[in-house]
């Protein structure tokens, strides 16, 4: 089968007008299938996969989306970030929240999202958002003062609960 007959078999890509949420599709399918897409190691290197549901049925992906609340300018978002692309750990949200649901960075030696080791303060420096919340002696006062804020602002952010190491 042609590339062409196949998109005109599901009708999301007829001659060069393709649906944002077809594009959306594929673009997931990409990330979690095919070796040698940029960004590859962070979506299907992890193990993360699209449900049987959608994965090769463009219409129940679109379906849901309809349903769910999608709009022009929404990105999907997987609420558990380590979790599949399905209808339970999918929704769509703007792209200022889209940064809150990050992992940490492979870099980030502190354990915590937004706390980082800066040695040459040897302090602990508190992010959110990319907003500075100031350099702390210790990575529990930085992981407070971090939660602190969330709290206090209502944001979506996750708290973290910080672990004493062993000793």
């Amino acid at each position: 089968m042609k590339n062409n007959e196949r998109n005109f078999k599901h009708g999301f890509a007829n001659h060069g007008n393709v649906h944002p949420l077809y594009s959306l599709w594929l673009g997931i399918k990409k990330r979690c299938y095919y070796k040698k897409r940029k960004g590859y190691e962070n979506y299907g290197g992890r193990g993360i996969v699209v449900c049987d549901e959608w994965k090769d049925n463009p219409r129940a992906f679109i379906s849901w989306c309809l349903v769910n609340n999608w709009k022009p300018g929404l990105l999907i978002d997987r609420e558990e970030n380590n979790g599949n692309y399905e209808p339970s750990n999918c929704r769509f949200i703007t792209s200022q929240l889209s940064v809150i649901n990050r992992r940490k960075f492979k870099n980030n030696k502190s354990g915590y999202t937004g706390i980082m080791l800066c040695k040459d303060r040897i302090k602990y420096r508190s992010r959110v958002n990319g907003k500075s919340l100031g350099y702390f002696n210790t990575k529990k006062e930085a992981i407070e003062v971090r939660n602190n804020y969330i709290l206090k602002n209502n944001l979506p952010h996750k708290i973290q609960k910080f672990i004493e190491c062993e000793k």
